[in-house]
């Protein structure tokens, strides 16, 4: 809508693309921290394609994201703002988005051990794996070591990682093949000519795509019900 619509209208999804980001950015969740960055790679990727495809002028491409650029900006300086004092006062840094960005990493999170700890129950139980929603039980050999005993964690933090400790391989395989399927025929139809004129739609499906897939690498949507409907409804669009 910010790229299609002119005057008026473009600046009030400018207004709804600026509550957004302050929502991402208010949580102060790492991983759609990396969903926004891996959003922003894509959009630039889209923007290098459209010039090259249609000759776009590069100032016209320019013109059409400086509300976009204006929103993000004004929303992550408009939150800096407004959590500076709560961040003072639980002197920890949780709110404070250059405190959680300069956080994301494998060590801090205690996902890498989880992580490894499933690739090794995954070589050691190949096609069958635990059972669906067993994991919680297969972990806690290895959780006595990663934990103490008032802890008790009943996933793996990443989606593709459980299904295979708890399904096998194949499994795993089929899971997997989901998405590259999907990013796949998303790619087929943004590129087809008989698809043209609705070739935002599918990029935009792909982005949404995208944010899942970064969401079940690093927490557990397949938990959450309202997640797997719209899991359903991108995949449906290809």
């Amino acid at each position: 809508m910010v790229f299609s619509l002119q005057s008026k209208w473009k600046y009030f999804f400018m207004a709804i693309v600026m509550m957004a980001v302050m929502s991402i950015v208010i949580m102060s969740t790492r991983s759609t921290y990396v969903s926004t960055f891996s959003y922003a790679i894509f959009f630039i990727l889209l923007c290098v394609i459209e010039i090259v495809r249609k000759q776009i002028n590069y100032l016209t491409i320019f013109k059409l994201i400086i509300p976009m650029i204006i929103g993000v900006i004004f929303a992550v300086f408009a939150i800096k703002t407004i959590n500076t004092q709560f961040d003072k006062a639980n002197q920890g840094g949780f709110a404070a988005l250059g405190s959680r960005v300069n956080t994301i990493n494998l060590e801090g999170s205690g996902r890498k051990d989880y992580w490894l700890a499933s690739i090794d129950y995954i070589k050691k139980h190949k096609i069958l794996g635990a059972g669906f929603g067993n994991w919680k039980i297969a972990v806690i050999p290895y959780e006595r070591e990663i934990l103490n005993d008032n802890i008790l964690s009943y996933h793996i933090h990443n989606d593709f990682l459980e299904v295979g400790a708890e399904t096998g391989i194949i499994g795993f395989l089929l899971y997997i093949g989901i998405f590259i399927w999907t990013f796949v025929l998303f790619c087929k139809n943004y590129f087809s000519k008989e698809l043209s004129d609705t070739r935002f739609l599918h990029f935009f499906a792909l982005l949404s795509l995208v944010g899942y897939g970064v969401d079940a690498s690093l927490n557990f949507p397949m938990e959450r019900p309202i997640t797997q409907i719209l899991f359903a409804f991108i995949c449906a669009l290809s």
